[in-house]
């Protein structure tokens, strides 16, 4: 396994609609779904640099997952874009804090998505499922 968590601030990024419920490292849970996150649903392109730590996300939004198009299970829902022209993409950025990595064996996220998912961890991209 590529090593991509260091100690202190991690930003978990996912692309794509998804609920997540929670990340979790070994048996800690490391971040619950109520977690903070930002977000940009507006259909725009972010380009390539969205998932970089550096990214400046200041003027997207704030929610807590679940996400979703108003079905009744989420806790934010989502400007999808019209029910005949969904936006392709949604944005989702969020951080946990890991203090010492060389703890951690391996990482989990339970997700739900709607057509795909890519999800990077500073800035690495460690899972892409469509």
């Amino acid at each position: 396994m590529q090593r991509v968590l260091e100690s202190g601030r991690v930003l978990l990024f996912l692309l794509l609609g998804f609920q997540v419920f929670w990340v979790q490292a070994n048996d800690e849970l490391v971040a619950p779904f109520e977690t903070g996150w930002k977000y940009l649903d507006d259909g725009s392109d972010q380009g390539i640099n969205w998932h970089e730590p550096s990214f400046d996300d200041g003027i997207w939004s704030s929610g807590s997952a679940p996400f979703g198009y108003g079905y009744g299970v989420e806790a934010t829902v989502i400007d999808g874009g019209p029910g005949v022209a969904r936006h392709i993409t949604s944005y989702y950025r969020s951080t946990f804090h890991v203090n010492d990595p060389a703890l951690y064996v391996d990482i989990s996220l339970l997700a739900m998505c709607d057509d795909g998912i890519v999800v990077y961890i500073n800035g690495t991209e460690v899972l892409r499922n469509n």
